[in-house]
């Protein structure tokens, strides 16, 4: 019997809040014609129309949407349709369990090398598909990384590259846009420089870091006091493992034009 996986609004119950930004509401939920579980990103109208940048939100919006078709695979969160009422806009999407923010709270010391490699291989297949459409995520960090357990005592996951909110597809080679969280924020956009899609390399460093030693390489109170620390080479424990440790210092490197492609 196939399933009916009708993603239509009088088909999707709500159930409770997972989480809130600015303009809207993330669900959990359900369809009822068969029970599959789903996430509902809720956009209010009047809260996105009455802002001052709305054109640019509004934008931002459909390029998420665009951005969330385009990179589709195992590894990044499936996009399933898009819903207008007369009140909110509303996304709806798979659903993961976690976040990679979360799962690193659980181990003290980190992930070990070969776990890092496994996380960031599999992350890997949505970075091909960004390559693929000359997308740019700019805002990559370990919350924006859902997980989906894979067995029952919540030891394997597989990683899901998601929140494209920030993501824009360069039709020129470079941006200017001052946008992204701080701790893995690209040094170039922190000198206001225009950039290109060197600065989510710079983010997986740090991400690839943070999950290997559970802290972070660079830390401050505001992008001025870490990127002097950037800028001074302050220096950051290095990994046992010659692979990983020559991986993440030709990735953490401040000229984007000598970072690892």
């Amino acid at each position: 019997m196939a399933q009916n996986n009708d993603f239509s609004l009088t088909n999707i119950t709500l159930k409770e809040e997972l989480g809130q930004g600015s303009f809207g509401v993330v669900y959990s939920g359900f369809l009822k014609s068969n029970g599959m579980k789903i996430a509902v990103k809720r956009i209010n109208k009047k809260k996105l129309n009455s802002h001052p940048h709305r054109e640019y939100l509004s934008e931002a919006l459909n390029k998420e949407l665009e951005c969330m078709q385009k990179c589709n695979c195992e590894n990044s969160v499936k996009f399933y349709n898009f819903l207008e009422t007369g009140n909110n806009y509303n996304i709806v999407m798979e659903i993961c369990d976690n976040d990679l923010s979360n799962e690193l709270k659980k181990r003290a010391n980190g992930f070990n090398v070969e776990e890092v490699r496994d996380i960031m291989s599999q992350i890997n297949n949505a970075f091909k598909k960004m390559v693929e459409h000359n997308i740019i995520h700019r805002d990559l960090k370990l919350g924006n990384i859902l997980i989906t357990y894979t067995d029952e005592t919540k030891t394997k996951f597989i990683p899901k590259l998601s929140d494209y909110g920030f993501s824009k597809v360069l039709n020129d080679s470079v941006t200017e846009t001052h946008l992204g969280s701080p701790a893995t924020m690209a040094p170039e956009i922190m000198k206001g420089e225009k950039y290109g899609p060197e600065v989510d390399l710079w983010s997986i460093g740090v991400i690839m870091y943070q999950l290997h030693f559970n802290k972070l390489p660079y830390t401050g109170r505001d992008e001025k006091e870490i990127y002097a620390k950037i800028k001074n080479k302050v220096p950051y424990a290095q990994p046992e493992d010659p692979d990983l440790r020559d991986l993440i210092n030709n990735l953490l490197i401040e000229d984007p034009k000598k970072r690892l492609t």
